[in-house]
């Protein structure tokens, strides 16, 4: 999942990679709200001024993109899993 759309706001999902493009606009974390405890995700909000400037929110969403196909790659690529044991 590369974006969220909450409260009809979209947010991209930042990796270690994007994350500092992302703070460098300024963007601003989501955070959800569980059993009344605030939790910072790795979301970050697409404010007006993105909307505006639409090429470099379509760069930054299709880099989102990318990023997030990596990391579903390496997931599903990853050789460790857990051995059955024996009863």
């Amino acid at each position: 999942m590369f974006a969220v759309i909450s409260d009809g706001e979209l947010y991209l999902r930042a990796t270690a990679s994007l994350e500092p493009a992302f703070c460098a606009r300024s963007m601003v974390n989501m955070i959800y709200f569980k059993r009344g405890v605030p939790i910072t995700m790795r979301y970050y909000l697409v404010d007006e001024s993105l909307w505006c400037t639409r090429n470099e929110l379509i760069s930054l969403a299709w880099q989102a993109v990318r990023e997030a196909r990596k990391e579903q790659q390496m997931k599903t690529s990853s050789p460790w899993r857990l051995k059955t044991l024996p009863n």
